[in-house]
């Protein structure tokens, strides 16, 4: 269990520096592969989020370690190596993680707003 307040959470919701971005790729049905770069934890949930016609094209070892490294988020970080440790499809890896960003995201956006959360 790990216990964030307000301060920490808007830190982590914070848009890293420019260097520090992270690329990657979108494949999006009929168009290809759109490249995208994410600043910010709340980007990367909105760039990242299953559609009918795109699906995410990116290392997960590369967004674990821009999730330790650039946005200081070892809590998540360890969620998305837990997730690529498991022998399931890329397809499945890829929901699993949009779905952990998706709730870490939320759950600190509420933190930030002021609301009392307990733990995350």
């Amino acid at each position: 269990m790990q216990f964030i307040d307000q301060k920490e959470a808007k830190h982590l919701l914070r848009e890293v520096p420019y260097e520090e971005w992270l690329v990657i790729g979108r494949m999006m049905v009929p168009k290809g592969v759109h490249m995208a770069r994410i600043s910010s934890l709340e980007e990367l949930e909105w760039t990242i989020r299953p559609t009918a016609k795109t699906l995410v094209a990116m290392r997960f070892d590369n967004l674990e370690q821009w999730l330790r490294k650039s946005v200081e988020d070892s809590y998540l970080a360890d969620k998305v190596a837990a997730v690529t440790a498991q022998d399931i499809p890329y397809v499945e890896q890829s929901k699993t993680i949009y779905e952990a960003v998706l709730e870490r995201v939320n759950m600190l956006r509420r933190i930030a707003d002021g609301e009392e959360v307990h733990h995350v």
